[in-house]
This record gives structure tokens, sequence and C-alpha cells, in this order.
């Protein structure tokens, strides 16, 4: 994560991009702002995970003790995601991160929450958050003007696909419909960029 945060660091600036022998400064406002709306984006969704979480070790319904360390895990790496695209947002235009959670994919998906009953449907929208969240940054690599912020965003994006695998094994060991539990990724679910923030 360091790294990551290393790599964000030289955006911060003036909105120019200064180039070797070129005496002109070029704006890169365009960049700078779209590169700040995927982090906002990034952020806000994965908050939304950190309170999903939260709601469904709050309801009772988890009974396996493997599960519930999976969701206490996935919790602890959105957090520290979150806090990595904050510090990334901030370092491209200070006090700029998103810090709630998304709202529009929150009412979304308020209704799949309250009608959790069992381990089996709580495994199910967290995995459709997790194909949601790897979906929306798979979907955003290229898009960045500073395009060190490709690698961090994936290199969350691959964690994600990671959690879509072990949620998708989860649920093929109970009686669910075919989950996929290969990870593969795609930008089939994305969210659009700037959703909600």
């Amino acid at each position: 994560m360091a790294l990551a945060l290393v790599a964000c660091a030289d955006q911060v600036g003036d909105g120019f991009d200064r180039r070797p022998g070129d005496p002109d400064r070029t704006p890169t406002t365009f960049a700078t702002n779209l590169d700040v709306v995927i982090l906002r984006t990034a952020s806000s969704l994965e908050r939304l995970a950190i309170g999903v979480y939260d709601a469904i070790s709050g309801l009772g319904v988890v009974e396996t003790p493997e599960v519930q360390a999976t969701i206490d895990l996935f919790r602890n790496h959105h957090r520290d995601h979150a806090a990595l695209f904050d510090a990334a947002t901030n370092s491209i235009e200070i006090d700029s991160a998103f810090t709630d959670s998304n709202p529009v994919i929150a009412a979304r998906l308020r209704p799949r929450l309250a009608a959790i009953r069992t381990e089996n449907d709580a495994l199910k929208l967290a995995y459709e958050i997790e194909t949601i969240k790897s979906s929306t940054y798979f979907s955003t690599v290229g898009s960045f003007g500073d395009r060190k912020l490709n690698q961090a965003v994936m290199s969350v994006g691959g964690i994600e696909a990671r959690h879509v695998t072990v949620l998708g094994d989860l649920l093929r060991s109970t009686a669910s419909p075919p989950y996929p539990a290969d990870g593969f990724a795609t930008n089939q679910a994305a969210v659009v960029v700037g959703t909600g923030v």
C-alpha cells in the first residue's frame, strides 16, 4: 500500500504538466479532475462494502466461523483500500476525498440487505458487492491522467477479484445457483464513474 501512495505523491501541484525541454505549461486539469472522480467513486464503494459487512455481522445470520472470518478479513481490506484511495485523492486535490458510502448504490442495495435471512443470503450480497467493485476498478484502467494510478487501482481490483473467487467458492459449497469461482473480472457490473459522488 505504501508503494501505491508514494506513486501518487507526485500529482500534488498546480494542475500543470511540465515536460523536459518544454517551456510552456500545459494544463492537465481535465485528467486531474477525472482522476479525482474515479478515486472518489472508488472510496465510496469501499465504504459501501464496509457498511454492508458491518450490517451483515450485526444481523446474526452468519453461522459458520469460516464465513465470519472471511467477512472480517474483507472488511479490514476495504478499510485499507478506502485509506489508499483517500490519500491518493487528497494528494491530487487537498481535502477532496469522498468519505461516505456511495448513496446511489447503497439505495439500490438497501432492499437486498433488508431481505437477508440466512448466511447464504449474506454471501450472495457480498458476492454482488465484490463483483461491482472489481468490475468498476477494471473499467477505469487506462482512464487516469496520472498513469501510475492505474497500478494503484488495479492492485485493489486484483484483491476484489480474489474476494469474488473466495465468495464464489463459499456459495458453491451451499445449494445455491452456480457462481463463478474463478474471479474473472469484467466491466459488466461496473458503476459509472462519478455515480453518487
